[in-house]
């Protein structure tokens, strides 16, 4: 049997999220029907045509799998749903998902009646498992997959440290883009060992890592004493950070980054603003850059002010030929892609980053020992999620205590350590990887096209058995790894007070204005 999932009309939501969990897949050719091509698991992305029906019943009547949203299953197998606003979803110890961080989806839409998984905001369940004529189907909530796509950004909150008086906010992406994906490659495991089958997808870290830690440095406005200081404790731990330098404050002595022993430096702006236009960001960049080629640096990435992100800037960033960015108005907390830009996929990579500074931390009245256990949180809810995690910190916020302890830690768990850079090219690597995965007499058979050894598959069996093994050896065999257990998720907070709009939200929202109309 092979592995592979096949597409129904394809969409780009569904591709960046399948390309991101990586697992292979194609798009069902229903010109020719494909008659002999044996898929698991089909995915219907929109309203599927008559050939496409056929297709699928036949599918379900040789007991395979589909996962669809509810539109379509109403359109297609008349499968009752009603209309139902949705403002986030919960999973804790949900029978299909298992606990999984809050899922922020705002929006109305189509859900199935006999749902009975992943409950709304008000306890209602969105996601239907249903047999249907010898197959299976698992039913999302309409609109669910490409709200991925979504360009809309808010202010909100944060889980706090028990200590701490106030969640910390940021002005972030709308949508939990990160929560989709998981729910998605959730739904898609279930329907994978419900038949029996494992299921098989690349792993998110480089060789044999069993996580990968990055540490992005804004230097906004920093001075050379702060700039140094940090260095020496990231030196000290052999942290290869990425600096994104904004340059207009440090004109007259940016030769101290291109001084900095083992980091990376890239670019974050010449005036710490973004603007509307694709010229008007393309003049400040020039800016920004002059400065930084003056003394030797050619950066490969770049931050936007803010985590601020719109189409002008990533076309400007386009045209200046970055191999990566970071906007955590975009995305954060997720794994990389290139996003949609509503007619193609950017040539950029996006590398979400966790938007919770110490500066931010401190706002909402965190002691140093309150920061700490918010950052161990966060370490540990990667671990959990088997996923990476990037960090951020500005120089002038100093806090250093915060982040040895960090560092400690994650030279404990020994996790890699990558620059923005170096994940780029590994995730790139990742992507452009043609591979496939076959189930035969109860064995996994892998095969790679252009093999990289520093790229591993993560294969978790119907009985719960959770192994890594390498996609190439040299046409040797390749042994199976059994994988780490990984902890809990770290306890969630109510959301009903994490979601509440309150007056110090609304102080920081009208200081982010103020301070973004003046710089």
């Amino acid at each position: 049997m092979n592995l592979t999932v096949g597409l129904i009309q394809a969409s780009p939501a569904m591709e960046l999220l399948l390309r991101q969990i990586g697992i292979a897949f194609r798009e069902v050719d229903l010109s020719w029907a494909e008659a002999e091509a044996q898929y698991p698991v089909l995915i219907l992305c929109g309203a599927a045509d008559s050939p496409g029906r056929a297709y699928l019943e036949e599918h379900l009547r040789r007991g395979g799998a589909v996962l669809c949203e509810a539109h379509s299953a109403r359109a297609c197998w008349n499968i009752p749903a009603a209309p139902r606003r949705i403002d986030y979803l919960r999973a804790e110890q949900d029978p299909l998902l298992g606990d999984l961080p809050l899922i922020d989806l705002p929006r109305r839409g189509l859900v199935a009646r006999n749902s009975r998984y992943l409950p709304d905001q008000d306890g209602q369940a969105t996601i239907a498992e249903i047999d249907q004529n010898g197959g299976l189907l698992i039913i999302l909530p309409e609109g669910f997959i490409d709200s991925v796509l979504s360009r809309e950004s808010v202010r909100k909150n944060f889980p706090r440290s028990p200590g701490g008086e106030r969640f910390p906010s940021e002005r972030v992406t709308r949508v939990s883009k990160a929560g989709i994906r998981r729910v998605l490659q959730k739904c898609l495991e279930r329907l994978f060992h419900l038949q029996g089958l494992p299921f098989v997808h690349l792993s998110p870290f480089p060789g044999q890592a069993n996580g990968v830690f990055g540490f992005r440095v804004d230097t906004d406005f920093s001075n050379q004493e702060d700039v140094k200081t940090l260095h020496a404790l990231l030196h000290s731990f052999q942290i290869p950070a990425t600096w994104f330098v904004e340059t207009r404050s440090c004109a007259g002595w940016a030769g101290l980054y291109s001084r900095l022993t083992d980091q990376e430096i890239a670019f974050h702006c010449y005036r710490h603003r973004v603007f509307d236009t694709v010229e008007e960001n393309l003049k400040d960049m020039h800016k920004g850059l002059q400065v930084l080629s003056a003394v030797g640096i050619q950066p490969n990435g770049y931050a936007a002010p803010g985590g601020d992100w719109n189409t002008a800037l990533a076309t400007a960033v386009e045209r200046l030929g970055f191999s990566y960015a970071s906007e955590f108005s975009l995305d954060y907390d997720n794994l990389p892609c290139f996003p949609w830009l509503g007619d193609r996929f950017s040539r950029v990579l996006q590398i979400p980053v966790h938007p919770v500074s110490v500066g931010r931390l401190g706002w909402a009245r965190h002691q140093v020992e309150d920061m700490i256990t918010y950052y161990q949180a966060r370490l540990s809810e990667a671990q959990a999620l088997s996923e990476p995690l990037f960090l951020y910190h500005h120089p002038g916020q100093n806090r250093l205590d915060v982040f040895r302890d960090v560092f400690e830690t994650v030279r404990a768990l020994r996790w890699q350590v990558c620059s923005f850079y170096d994940y780029c090219r590994f995730w790139k690597m990742r992507l452009s990887t043609r591979w496939s995965a076959s189930f035969e007499q109860q064995e996994i058979r892998l095969a790679a096209e252009d093999p990289q050894t520093d790229l591993c598959v993560f294969i978790s069996h119907p009985d719960g058995r959770r192994v890594r093994q390498a996609l190439y050896s040299a046409g040797k065999e390749l042994p199976a790894e059994t994988l780490p257990e990984t902890p809990p998720l770290p306890p969630q907070p109510d959301p009903r007070q994490m979601r509440r709009y309150t007056r110090q939200m609304l102080v920081h929202e009208l200081t982010w204005r103020y301070s973004r109309w003046k710089q």
